[in-house]
């Protein structure tokens, strides 16, 4: 058989949140609990999907104005408009002021890569800051995918009592610069 041209790619880091789901899988037991991705699940442990979003799902099959155009390359305008307005608020300055506007991404992660990479091309950005936790790609993307020279965390969860450490999260983000990623 002949030598893959893959064949030199180094796998990945396994990601600690999805051995928990293969692991959750082989175990027999009936008193077993998943504690891997986050999704709703029935008591048969499959994925569960609202009610609601099957609603939504079956009206827009129905509704012969959608169609499968590529949308521009920003994203659906209403969209990213709309979710701006939610985040910030109608009256908020930045909006009033056209200064604030939103892409829209595949994913959580294409998300952050398109950031990054707009931020360290247009405004220099060469320090990340990741929370901890985080996954362990997004220190891939700032690192080799747009090749920052810094990816430094701040604190975010705190372990103890198990809720978010504002006052850790604050203090550690106040010295970044402004050309700096917070992801």
């Amino acid at each position: 058989m002949a030598k893959s041209v893959f064949s030199n790619v180094q796998a990945g880091l396994p990601i600690a949140v999805f051995q928990l789901t293969i692991d959750y899988k082989a175990d027999t037991s009936p008193l077993k609990v998943n504690l891997g991705v986050g999704a709703y699940r029935t008591d048969d442990g499959v994925p569960w999907v609202l009610p609601v979003v099957r609603q939504v799902e079956e009206q827009m099959a129905a509704d012969r104005s959608l169609d499968h155009e590529y949308l521009p390359i920003s994203g659906l305008q209403d969209f990213t408009s709309g979710a701006v307005r939610m985040i910030l608020g109608d009256d908020s300055p930045a909006i009033v002021q056209n200064r604030a506007l939103g892409f829209q991404a595949l994913s959580g992660t294409g998300a952050i890569r398109l950031g990054a990479d707009f931020i360290h091309k247009h405004l220099n950005g060469n320090v990340a800051y990741v929370p901890v936790p985080t996954w362990p790609n997004h220190y891939g993307i700032f690192q080799k995918a747009v090749q920052y020279k810094e990816v430094r965390t701040y604190r975010y969860w705190r372990a103890e009592s198990r809720d978010l450490d504002f006052e850790g999260m604050a203090e550690d983000i106040k010295v970044r610069h402004s050309s700096n990623v917070l992801r």
